[in-house]
């Protein structure tokens, strides 16, 4: 009797409907595309001067992170969008190998993330590239993979003088909420105020 009471209460197409995992996505033509396509739209409308795209994902914990090579995934999606926007050639992309631990920040910190030669290309066109990471939460205790957006931005700055403008690009979010609106257009955008940065953000 219950489940014939559920059943008429089950709307017809939730009953007829199927459910299917999707793969992972993160390196697919249609996602690097539409991310490739809001870095060039704000890139068209800045006015120049040397400037930092910075990537950016939800933190998780390290052994999450090293289960799921999440910061591998996202770092090879970053690089292959800068490669869609004709920032630099798909040739000069490597796969990462370098494991999830959290990053230590450093001056070697970006050359960490990817090749000299993407570097080199991304240069010559007044452009700097990195991946950082925001939201953390949980226990303090558990370490979370980095570097933080506002931490690796501080230090940045301060060993890239000529630094005049950082677009952020939530590669890791798809649409708008706090964790976007308040953790970057707030606290990554007042920390930019105060370093005398130009601050821009891509939309998810």
């Amino acid at each position: 009797a219950t489940r014939d009471a559920l059943n008429m209460l089950t709307p017809s197409y939730v009953a007829s409907a199927s459910i299917r995992r999707l793969p992972p996505f993160f390196e697919t033509r249609a996602f690097v595309e539409s991310v490739a396509q809001t870095i060039t739209e704000k890139l068209n409308a800045s006015k120049g001067g040397k400037t930092l795209i910075l990537f950016t994902a939800h933190s998780i914990p390290e052994t999450d992170a090293k289960l799921a090579s999440y910061r591998r995934q996202l770092l090879h999606a970053s690089l292959q969008s800068l490669a869609c926007a004709g920032l630099m050639r798909d040739a000069l992309i490597k796969e990462p190998t370098f494991p999830s631990e959290s990053l230590v920040l450093g001056p070697d910190a970006v050359a960490k993330q990817m090749s000299s030669e993407s570097r080199v290309a991304l240069k010559k066109r007044g452009l700097d590239a990195a991946l950082a990471f925001q939201s953390r939460s949980g226990s303090p205790h558990i370490p979370w993979i980095g570097p933080d957006v506002r931490e690796f931005l501080s230090q940045y700055v301060r060993e890239n003088k000529e630094l005049s403008r950082v677009l952020v690009v939530p590669i890791g979010f798809f649409f708008e909420n706090m964790e976007t609106i308040y953790d970057l257009d707030v606290e990554a955008r007042d920390l930019c105020n105060a370093l005398n940065i130009q601050y821009d953000r891509a939309p998810c």
